[in-house]
């Protein structure tokens, strides 16, 4: 089955160290952390002091004021969507039934659920606000984003504890392959709250629940997450329309796949899954690699020469478009390394139209790897 290439031409972000894509880059080249201490509640009650807290957020447009009476999720989503939206390009006016949008979640707005629901068994179904309601309904969220930004195509929300983004993305490609729209903005936001805050702490999966409050969620000696909140948003089309309306590809997408593996949410995963294999296999199915050229890569974050030639390959790769570079992670991946027999790192094997027609090992220069890819790929 062949599978569309699907292209990224727009990106929206609201988060602790920049509520735009301009600023967030920023914060980023220069390693700015976004923790601060917890201000928006008392956290007395709490073993954790700190999150990832926005601060210095404010929707802007037309309708900023009346929109700051909504939910925050809502508030955050719209701000990045419109952005993600803007960025692209895309005539909207033209036809916006042609245009989705799908949002990812774990929580959704837990507080002000919570709120609701106090307040009518408070009151005792007599004296309560019935127009509260609509905003704890889970596609509150994607329908506010929706009415703002004059999108009348599909409006979904996907509820999913630890990869609700992971999953609206995977639904929005579906979308387009389907052709069910032309684009789809997609992404993944959540706002912290006490609510948040204390569920984690009762499971004792907050930083700070077994000692000392210590933000190192790959390490071994972890003890929790910090909290944090905030929305990032993808504006999606197929790459051949894109291209066809002349719009700026940030980057593509061929292939997205999962093992959607359970785990204990701070315990490490074992990485040699039993369908690590099967999962690789339905990856390059979905990416179309039989048609194309494809250089595999396979590497250890340990290894030095790895990283060197992994910065050569970002380079020549601007250069030969033609090609797929696919990175394999042997420490991650072992049975992937086992079938392709990998001995030695960095090892880069070469496929052209399905067929395997060359296996390099170590590490080389910009010039070498270029001149080896003319060859092999003129």
């Amino acid at each position: 089955m062949d599978y569309d290439t699907i292209a990224i031409t727009g990106m929206g972000v609201v988060s602790s160290i920049g509520t735009t894509l301009e600023v967030f880059t920023r914060s980023l080249k220069k390693n700015r952390s976004g923790l601060t201490s917890l201000n928006r509640f008392d956290p007395s009650p709490f073993h954790a002091t700190r999150s990832f807290e926005i601060s210095d957020f404010k929707l802007e447009g037309k309708n900023a004021r009346a929109l700051m009476r909504i939910n925050k999720n809502a508030q955050y989503t719209i701000a990045a969507a419109r952005e993600a939206l803007h960025r692209a390009d895309y005539p909207l006016e033209v036809n916006p039934y042609e245009v989705g949008l799908v949002l990812g979640s774990s929580f959704l707005d837990v507080a002000l659920v919570t709120k609701y629901m106090t307040d009518v068994l408070k009151s005792r179904l007599k004296d309560y606000r019935p127009l509260q309601f609509p905003n704890t309904v889970p596609n509150a969220t994607a329908a506010h984003t929706a009415i703002e930004l004059k999108i009348r195509g599909p409006n979904i929300s996907l509820i999913s504890m630890q990869n609700g983004a992971f999953c609206a993305v995977e639904y929005a490609i579906r979308m387009l392959r389907t052709d069910q729209v032309k684009m789809v903005l997609v992404g993944g936001v959540d706002v912290f709250s006490r609510e948040r805050f204390l569920y984690f702490q009762q499971l004792e999966r907050i930083a700070g629940s077994k000692g000392s409050e210590i933000h190192i969620p790959f390490a071994q000696e972890r003890n929790g997450f910090i909290l944090g909140e905030g929305c990032g948003i993808l504006a999606l089309e197929k790459t051949e329309d894109a291209r066809k309306r002349g719009a700026l590809i940030m980057a593509e997408i061929r292939s997205l796949v999962s093992t959607y593996f359970p785990c204990p949410i701070t315990e490490p995963l074992v990485a040699d899954l039993p369908n690590t294999r099967l999962l690789y296999d339905r990856l390059l199915e979905t990416a179309n690699l039989e048609k194309g050229n494809i250089v595999v890569d396979f590497y250890a974050d340990w290894c030095k020469p790895c990283n060197q030639l992994s910065s050569i390959i970002a380079q020549v790769s601007r250069e030969f478009t033609h090609i797929t570079f696919i990175k394999v992670n042997i420490d991650t991946f072992s049975n992937i390394r086992s079938h392709y027999n990998i001995k030695s790192i960095p090892t880069l094997i070469y496929f052209k139209n399905g067929s395997k027609i060359f296996r390099s090992t170590g590490l080389m220069s910009k010039n070498q790897l270029a001149n080896k890819l003319k060859v092999l790929y003129s």
